[in-house]
């Protein structure tokens, strides 16, 4: 698996393994804005697009790869209040999906501050794979039979959300380095609906 990175202004694609290597992911770092509502950014590498689609929906784009490379998604300016939030104050998560599923695509990557200073210690990761309702829906908040994997607590993962918070109850969204975005990183196509990500009274 990999994650997109914020560093000095530069988004690089970031290997998960323990020695991670970077990649520059060239000025491909999406058009803004679809028309319509759509309010999601794409990012893209490698032998991976990321479409943003017209539909009015206020978060909809397609990732599609074909090779190696990584499509991703987030929202601009829409979930600017997760950034620097408890973990227990996130109550919106979630996304629709078309598409089959795999290991670890499409999936939520989350930066996560563990001592409050605002930067990323690691990413928590939900994929659709471990968290799904049966129609195409992933809901990190509500569904408590969805995954959640931190590298640094070991490879079981944690039940659900809840687990995650209870786990780690001072851990923060990370607030100066990284962005929580949706990406897809192996080979397949599914266009991703409803993005719905914000906090407690946000």
């Amino acid at each position: 698996m990999k994650v997109l990175m914020l560093i000095a202004g530069a988004v690089v694609l970031v290997a998960c393994t323990e020695s991670p290597t970077q990649i520059d992911i060239p000025a491909s770092l999406a058009v803004s804005t679809a028309p319509g509502q759509n309010k999601v950014v794409c990012f893209e590498s490698g032998d991976a697009t990321c479409t943003l689609n017209s539909n009015g929906a206020k978060g909809s784009a397609t990732l599609d790869v074909t090779g190696a490379g990584a499509a991703a998604l987030f929202y601009e300016g829409f979930n600017e209040s997760v950034y620097g939030a408890l973990l227990s104050d996130i109550d919106r998560l979630s996304f629709t999906y078309e598409g089959t599923p795999l290991a670890g695509s499409p999936r939520f990557s989350i930066p996560i501050d563990e001592n409050n200073d605002g930067f990323t210690e690691a990413f928590a990761f939900v994929s659709a794979l471990g968290c799904n309702n049966g129609n195409g829906r992933v809901d990190v908040i509500k569904d408590n039979t969805c995954l959640v994997f931190y590298a640094p607590d070991g490879v079981a993962g944690h039940a659900n959300w809840a687990a995650f918070v209870a786990a780690h109850p001072t851990y923060e969204v990370a607030l100066s380095d990284n962005f929580l975005f949706i990406i897809a990183d192996d080979v397949g196509t599914w266009t991703i609906n409803h993005v719905t990500i914000g906090k407690t009274g946000k």
